[in-house]
């Protein structure tokens, strides 16, 4: 993932109120994994695919998932188109 790309990541959840500490220790230091592309197939044989970032709680490694097609406003004017 480019820099500038995981920085607007940060910036756009920074943003929406995704600031909480974690669910899991109550630390509040996170990484977004960079170095990784993770999707998820609802179904193998439909193709129908949702990219996602990790979002790493820097203490206990809980992770966390956000799709970046919400993030980056796709998902939503799909959804309008409709």
């Amino acid at each position: 993932m480019r820099q500038a790309t995981k920085e607007g990541y940060v910036t756009k959840l920074k943003s929406l109120g995704a600031v909480l500490p974690c669910s899991r220790c109550g630390k509040e230091k996170f990484h977004l994994v960079d170095d990784s592309e993770l999707g998820i197939t609802r179904n193998s044989l439909s193709g129908e695919y949702l990219p996602v970032i990790i979002v790493l709680c820097i203490n206990c490694g809980n992770a966390s998932l956000h799709a970046t097609r919400i993030l980056d406003g796709v998902l939503e004017e799909e959804l309008e188109e409709t």
